[in-house]
């Protein structure tokens, strides 16, 4: 029937990594990166792989106690066997308040 094609649920293994470095006093850089790994349980996409990774870097500059602005770059890409795989870029800045 019908209700044996529906996917419950992916099994999912990641493995992620962060470094964050001052390089001044008011600069500081951070960088990451993610891998993971999912298998599709069940329905129609049974056993089917999804690999995803990203990566990024972001760079932030203390103006005062409470304002800093920061930029980034971020990389995306899934490879899936199920036909909805992509690649991303993503660039930002911005400017962040806090107290």
């Amino acid at each position: 029937g019908t209700a044996d094609n529906v996917t419950l649920d992916q099994e999912t293994t990641t493995v992620y990594g962060s470094v964050h470095h001052r390089i001044t006093a008011r600069i500081a850089a951070n960088l990451m990166a993610q891998y993971q790994r999912s298998e599709f349980v069940g329905g129609d996409v049974d056993g089917d792989l999804e690999y995803f990774f990203l990566a990024g870097i972001n760079l932030q500059y203390e103006i005062t106690q409470n304002w800093s602005a920061e930029a980034g770059y971020n990389y995306d890409r899934l490879d899936s066997d199920v036909q909805r795989g992509f690649t991303r870029n993503r660039i930002y800045a911005g400017v962040r308040l806090q107290y």
